[in-house]
């Protein structure tokens, strides 16, 4: 919270004489006088996000806090939906002045949870705190980028269907693989464990487009949710979830898409796009379904 502050004009007597016979003006000096009001908004929590481990959680405060104002009795985090209970917070700690992380027992997927702070102070509100709550947004991650991630892919230089990217589409006589999905020389941040062909079936083109599919189970309901994805791609993308278009990257705006159509932009070595240190970008979460859900990229 910002301080307040009053200006109070000082008593000065004459502040401005005149001596016309030398036609000199003295200006005399009135002080200001700057107080500052109290602070007494104490500070408030504004928002929870669970990490995907299941037991750590980042609270984020309207203002600085006062460090002796954070013990684990400080907080609570309330499971909203069955099985409700409360979870045993073991530690928090404040790692900026309005951050604090708290580790809890692990919580249990897919149930909603409240975080509660009690009593946290600033350094102003002389020991004065309330209680404010949020809902705990928790980080998810729908489809990993490893081993043990399948895919569906198609790589025969056309279109497999008008229909490829819906989640209603058979992929199951598509080939299997896990990514990185990749056909070259370049070095990537991550493992190639899927070499893709780069001509046709039968060698007389070179494929122009590869289309891949996934699906992904979603936890809790779609209007509690948020979709961000991070990328590796080379040269570019458009990205569809349930069969909507959700991003596109280095690829023109008039649709749809031929499997001719190349990039418009060319990627030497295809690098983490955003870096691992920023948020992934936004992709809309308005067709997003409890439960199984599809991720189609082309």
């Amino acid at each position: 919270m910002k301080p307040k502050y009053a200006i109070h004009k000082a008593v000065c007597g004459r502040g401005l004489a005149s001596l016309l016979c030398r036609a000199v003006v003295l200006l005399l000096a009135c002080p200001a006088l700057v107080t500052q009001g109290a602070d007494a908004e104490p500070p408030a929590l504004l928002t929870a996000v669970g990490n995907k481990n299941l037991t750590n959680v980042l609270l984020t405060f309207s203002e600085p806090v006062a460090p002796d104002s954070i013990l684990t009795t400080s907080f609570e985090l309330v499971g909203t939906t069955l099985p409700a209970h409360q979870l045993l917070i073991t530690a928090a700690v404040l790692t900026t002045t309005t951050n604090v992380l708290l580790t809890t027992a692990p919580r249990i997927f897919g149930v909603n949870y409240t975080a509660r702070a009690h009593d946290i102070t600033d350094d102003a509100t002389n020991g004065v705190g309330v209680t404010s709550s949020v809902p705990m947004h928790a980080v998810v991650e729908l489809v990993s980028l490893n081993a043990s991630s399948q895919w569906a892919y198609f790589q025969e230089g056309r279109l497999p269907a008008v229909d490829w990217m819906m989640l209603s589409f058979d992929d199951a006589g598509w080939p299997r693989g896990a990514p990185a999905f990749y056909v070259g020389f370049s070095i990537l941040p991550e493992p190639v464990r899927t070499t893709l062909n780069l001509f046709n079936p039968m060698q007389t083109e070179q494929v122009t487009t590869y289309y891949f599919r996934t699906r992904f189970d979603l936890p809790g309901t779609p209007d509690a949710n948020s979709l961000r994805l991070r990328q590796l791609v080379d040269d570019g993308a458009v990205i569809y979830v349930n069969g909507t278009e959700g991003y596109a990257i280095g690829m023109a705006t008039n649709r749809p898409i031929d499997y001719t159509r190349f990039a418009n932009r060319s990627v030497g070595t295809a690098a983490y796009e955003p870096p691992l240190s920023l948020p992934g970008f936004a992709l809309p979460a308005t067709n997003l379904l409890p439960g199984d859900n599809v991720l189609a990229v082309e």
